[in-house]
């Protein structure tokens, strides 16, 4: 049944209710009881796979959603520079760099360890595993929304298509176009929406340390981890991506404070929420490379 069917199939019924309620209590506020629960009942927008237009915070896409061209640009290209940088950082590079930046004498210049030798295939294998976990994890997370439509609907199905950074900042731009609105009341209102996104992180580390997971298992098939460190490697990750996504909720609140934008929110996670992650994670053992 449709949802504007639905809606008028309810209040058809609970006003034939009161109706009936009226001849023991005529004084019953039935528009305004019924106001509450046509209020509760509207859900949020949700834009269709291929619809244009909308604000991007409910978004049903395809299954196979991540393999589009500029999805898959997207992914190939965060793949590449990931691990381009930790090449760089690998080979000791950035020392040269520094060190040709600030224009160190040789002596000193001479104290650093040597850098490395670049290797392209470690960057290319690197690129492969990165984009292989990100598609994957987008994969994993479009196969859950299907899974679950026909299961959940109604506010919890748009709980799990609602995206939590889109989403805060509509409410602050919404709050700061009201008139008398503060930015201090405006980004209170935003991190709240954050706050409330619980759903939104959890799904996103789940099926990216699935897709971790599974890229490791590929790479024990190969020979090139043993089966004790994929066990190894599964429980560090699992830490890394539930430690990740802790953060990631609790400095997300913070953002709309600063600047509520999408990509402020993307960056306080790979920078600091992600980074912390990998560092208290670290403490615990070393993750083998896929």
């Amino acid at each position: 049944m449709e949802a504007k069917s639905l809606l008028k199939h309810i209040r058809n019924k609970f006003n034939r209710n009161i109706n009936n309620s009226k001849k023991t209590s005529p004084e019953w506020p039935a528009h305004t009881l019924w106001s509450v629960v046509e209020k509760a009942c509207v859900l949020p927008r949700i834009e269709r796979p291929g619809e244009k237009g909308g604000d991007g915070i409910f978004v049903e896409r395809t299954l196979l959603d991540a393999f589009l061209p500029f999805n898959v640009t997207l992914s190939g290209a965060i793949a590449f520079v990931t691990a381009a940088a930790n090449e760089f950082t690998r080979t000791g590079k950035a020392n040269d760099l520094v060190t040709y930046l600030a224009g160190e004498e040789d002596d000193e210049a001479s104290q650093l360890p040597p850098s490395l030798a670049w290797e392209w295939d470690r960057v290319g294998h690197d690129t492969a595993t990165g984009f292989a976990k990100d598609c994957g994890s987008q994969t994993l997370t479009r196969a859950i929304e299907r899974y679950a439509r026909p299961r959940l609907g109604g506010q919890p199905y748009c709980e799990l298509l609602k995206h939590a950074h889109k989403a805060a900042c509509k409410e602050y731009h919404q709050r700061r176009a009201g008139a008398g609105s503060r930015a201090l009341a405006a980004s209170a209102s935003a991190a709240r929406v954050v706050a409330h996104s619980a759903i939104f992180y959890t799904v996103r580390a789940l099926t990216g340390w699935v897709a971790d997971v599974l890229v490791d298992a590929v790479a024990t098939l190969r020979g090139q981890l043993s089966p004790p460190q994929l066990r190894k490697n599964a429980a560090l990750k699992f830490a890394k991506y539930s430690l990740g996504a802790a953060l990631s909720l609790a400095l997300g609140t913070l953002v709309p404070f600063l600047y509520a934008h999408p990509y402020v929110f993307l960056g306080v996670e790979q920078l600091v929420a992600n980074t912390t992650a990998d560092a208290i994670v670290a403490t615990l053992g070393d993750i083998e490379p896929s």
